[in-house]
């Protein structure tokens, strides 16, 4: 059975399988938004707002969906926290054991050149330390990587990483004395192979992997921007929990991921006549932007 620490640390490359291997159709995404259902509004605001440095940009209240949204920005990422009246939370209890995870989107990774100060003031707060802070080893590829990591939980049960290392931080927003920067995002899946291969389809450079039962993983890159796919023995698909369709889309839980694009018209022709899963579309006027469902069902939004 795997441990609580190696399930959730960003895997450790240091295994004798581990591979590497190029995309030469590789597309640079640049992180623009991660969506967030949450149980407490003021409460999930207030937690990133006061460790992460984010601030309130729009407030949107939707009586009759009983839905209030903060959009909460942190230089040019945003985070987008939505938050039902009636949100539903995942029973643990109906989980494989503690460590079990649903899933999707678990884990949410930022970069900064101060994880020392990070973690005093988690400290302070009472922030639940999953692991770390640790040293993290160099990929077998060579390809940059931080050298240490403090990983907590959020208000909401989501996992947040930090990292720190001194090749990361090129070009990184300085936020007062402390620069901080989306660098990751985690999702739990059923069919590895099969979601490692639509990611790298999508543009995104597949650089290591490791393959044990139960415990497979893998990165993939777009730019400074880290995927990474994990299939884990007693993680859970959503519909074994027994929750009622209708109720799907309000689960407290990490919701989607975002990036900017350039040349969006291009990729969106692309993606339709490579008869990828569209979700919502927006293609005419100033905001352009559309969702895709990985086959996984997570969705991804894509802006200009």
């Amino acid at each position: 059975m795997l441990s609580n620490y190696w399930k959730l640390l960003v895997f450790l490359c240091v295994a004798a399988s581990c591979t590497s291997a190029k995309n030469n159709d590789s597309v640079e995404y640049e992180p623009a938004l991660v969506g967030l259902n949450v149980k407490d509004l003021d409460e999930t605001t207030d937690w990133y707002v006061r460790n992460l440095g984010f601030t309130i940009d729009t407030t949107m209240i939707f009586p009759s969906y009983g839905l209030k949204i903060n959009m909460l920005v942190l230089g040019s990422f945003k985070l987008e926290l939505t938050c039902f009246d009636d949100a539903v939370e995942i029973d643990r209890n109906l989980l494989p054991n503690d460590y079990s995870n649903v899933h999707g989107f678990i884990k949410l990774g930022f970069v900064t050149n101060d994880l020392a100060g990070i973690v005093s003031q988690m400290n302070r707060a009472n922030v639940e330390t999953i692991a770390g802070p640790a040293d993290l080893p160099p990929l077998k590829s060579g390809e940059p990587w931080p050298d240490r990591f403090y990983l907590v939980k959020d208000p909401d049960g989501n996992y947040v990483q930090f990292f720190e290392g001194e090749s990361m931080l090129s070009g990184v927003e300085v936020q007062g004395d402390r620069s901080v920067a989306p660098f990751l995002a985690m999702i739990s899946v059923g069919n590895f192979s099969e979601t490692i291969n639509w990611y790298k389809k999508l543009g995104f450079e597949y650089l290591e992997g490791i393959e044990e039962p139960g415990n497979q993983r893998g990165l993939l890159s777009s730019g400074k921007f880290i995927i990474e796919i994990g299939s884990f023995e007693g993680d859970a698909n959503i519909s074994e929990l027994n929750f009622p369709a209708e109720t799907a889309a309000k689960v407290v839980r990490m919701s989607k991921l975002g990036f900017r694009i350039d040349n969006i018209d291009e990729m969106y022709e692309k993606l339709k006549v490579d008869r990828y899963s569209f979700f919502y579309e927006e293609m005419e006027g100033e905001d352009l932007n559309f969702i895709i469902e990985d086959t996984e069902k997570n969705y991804l939004q894509f802006f200009k």
